[in-house]
């Protein structure tokens, strides 16, 4: 079974007062207490910040949430009269616009102008009163929205088939009769292609925590395609193979190898003995954050009896 990675929420939600960052931290916990993963954006203070904090957290993120508090009034509205919202939340509410984020939530404070991006964007989320209106309007915003904790929109690890018996593969370092095992990558975005998908192994643990050497860093065999990158279109899924069990003699133990983009002859096996072991991953995809994930493989001297679970999720 594949762990459940929680949604990440990006919370852009003003902190120029006490009362605004009491606030921020109660919607961090609320939504924490939901099921979600909690960002709450820091005000970035150079455009260095926001190209390598705002933007990156915000591409990692599966949900937006804009908490706009009223600002200083607007010339000409007289007493009474409407408020300019927050600028930097407006700034980042422009960029998760441009990111095609589809799982989206407005909150205003009563009186603040519809300004900017926000100005060309429709919100049915009622306006807020006060702070201690907040949270029960998020509440009910989130309910109305349908979100839900599991909603993704990065690429995400779905499944680990293989094949029920052995089959040959082969490659230029030879051929071999294998049983196989691969990862079945989703693409969640509905707008998106993921270009240049591509997939490699990072790491070998023994049970005992000891390392492996392997030396093979190089892309994993794309299912279905003659090399080692792939196309996951929009709301599509893709496979790699992770590695091949070789069908043993009587005398040899089983052996696991890579079907890697490496080309040297003979190709060394990764796992010479049966054992418990946690094999590391990582998939690459152009305009995606990383996916890393890991995979604990059983291996007994029966090939057809190993079996390899998830162990690990991240981006």
């Amino acid at each position: 079974m594949v762990p459940i990675m929680r949604a990440k929420v990006f919370i852009s939600c003003g902190q120029a007062t006490d009362e605004e960052k009491a606030i921020s931290k109660e919607i961090d916990h609320l939504l924490d207490n939901l099921g979600y993963e909690p960002y709450v954006a820091i005000r970035a203070q150079t455009i260095l910040d926001i190209n390598q904090g705002i933007i990156d957290e915000l591409k990692s993120s599966d949900m937006y949430l804009l908490v706009n508090f009223k600002r200083e009034q607007l010339k000409g509205e007289g007493e009474g009269g409407r408020h300019r919202g927050s600028l930097f939340s407006n700034q980042e509410l422009a960029i998760a616009y441009a990111l095609n984020f589809e799982k989206l939530l407005i909150l205003n404070e009563k009186g603040v102008k519809r300004e900017g991006v926000l100005a060309y964007m429709a919100a049915n989320t009622p306006e807020f009163q006060s702070y201690d209106d907040v949270l029960p309007t998020l509440c009910q915003a989130v309910e109305d929205a349908r979100w839900s904790p599991e909603y993704s929109r990065q690429l995400t690890l779905v499944s680990l088939p293989s094949t029920p018996d052995y089959m040959t593969y082969s490659d230029g370092t030879g051929h071999r009769h294998e049983r196989i095992f691969r990862c079945a990558i989703r693409n969640r975005r509905p707008d998106c292609g993921a270009l240049h998908t591509m997939s490699r192994l990072t790491a070998v643990w023994t049970s005992a925590g000891q390392l492996l050497e392997t030396n093979d860093r190089s892309q994993l065999k794309a299912v279905g395609y003659p090399g080692y990158e792939q196309v996951i279109w929009p709301d599509s899924e893709g496979q790699f193979d992770l590695f091949g069990i070789e069908q043993p003699s009587q005398a040899q133990a089983p052996r696991v190898f890579l079907h890697s983009a490496l080309d040297l002859h003979p190709r060394s096996s990764i796992i010479k003995q049966p054992g418990e072991y946690r094999l590391e991953f990582e998939v690459f995809s152009e305009g995606f954050p990383k996916l890393a994930f890991a995979v604990k493989l059983s291996l007994p001297q029966d090939p057809l009896e190993a079996a390899a679970t998830i162990v690990e999720t991240s981006t």
